[in-house]
């Protein structure tokens, strides 16, 4: 089923923005979690891969293979250069965000990341000629807000590693709403493509330069990328796997939604939701601190 073919209900985007909105919060706690276990050494893309691995599972559902089914010869009707810019360009921010976070800790990462708003409406302005409608001007502007009041009284963190960490934070951020502009470019313009069959090419993509990466890098140097830090850091290899998994199957939901929304409400409204799903995590953690204080 090609969820661009006919106009979306408001159910099926209320709901789609809820798990977008709960699944982008489990990632980046699922991830501080990880890197809490000793196996998220920024340098081994152990972090980014649950991302496109979790792409790569929209392949299963019923609804890509009946679309597949319907057109097989999509891919050559689409310029593939365009779709494998995006993918690098994807990969290049997952991984730049990745390292971000690391270094900044999950609270300051999601106070920067949540500019890809702004971003994303500069650019979709320049690029897609698109203005903001009214509601998105306000819910820009109470997010800003809270995320203001969220920025107040961080600290404990290396000032260098975490200015660096800001840095790097905002380098993939302004990607990622790059990447937000040009995916929504190649599902309203040229041939119809579902927005779950770029899904997956861009998780078939970003999954072969990662395990390329990988294969170089990260396994034959594991046991001291992974295995010497989680015994350094009393992690659990069972653990480790555990939050793996959940990752995949989180990055299979958020993605499902990422796609769908972004063919239906566009690069600047999805941006919108990444900004709100920052305040939450910032609200999370204060809580977390708050209650064991």
């Amino acid at each position: 089923m090609d969820t661009q073919a006919q106009p979306p209900s408001r159910a099926a985007v209320l709901g789609n923005q809820l798990l977008f909105l709960l699944t982008g919060i489990f990632d980046t706690v699922g991830r501080q979690l990880v890197k809490y276990n000793g196996a998220g050494e920024k340098s081994t893309l152990l972090l980014t891969l649950p991302t496109y691995l979790g792409m790569l599972c929209v392949a299963l559902l019923p609804s890509f293979r009946a679309a597949y089914e319907a057109d097989k010869n999509l891919w050559s009707r689409v310029d593939s250069r365009k779709i494998i810019g995006a993918t690098l360009l994807d990969v290049t921010a997952n991984v730049f965000s990745m390292v971000g976070l690391v270094l900044a800790g999950s609270g300051i990462f999601q106070v920067v990341y949540s500019s890809v708003v702004l971003f994303s409406a500069v650019l979709a302005y320049f690029i897609l000629k698109r203005r903001l409608i009214r509601e998105q001007w306000a819910s820009l502007s109470l997010i800003t807000v809270g995320l203001a009041f969220s920025a107040r009284g961080g600290g404990g963190e290396d000032a260098v590693t975490v200015i660096f960490g800001i840095f790097v934070t905002l380098c993939g951020t302004f990607m990622y709403a790059l990447n937000y502009v040009v995916n929504d470019m190649l599902l309203s313009k040229g041939p119809k493509i579902p927005s779950q069959r770029l899904c997956v090419w861009t998780g078939s993509f970003c999954t072969l330069y990662c395990l390329s990466y990988m294969s170089i890098y990260t396994f034959p140097n594991w046991r001291e990328l992974v295995i010497d830090n989680m015994n350094a850091s009393g992690g659990s290899a069972a653990m480790t796997f555990f939050l793996y998994i959940l990752l995949i199957l989180s990055a299979f939901g958020h993605n499902v939604a990422f796609f769908y929304l972004l063919a239906n409400t566009g690069a600047v409204s999805t941006g919108v939701l990444q900004a709100l799903r920052a305040v939450c995590v910032f609200a999370i953690r204060y809580g977390a601190l708050r209650a064991v204080a």
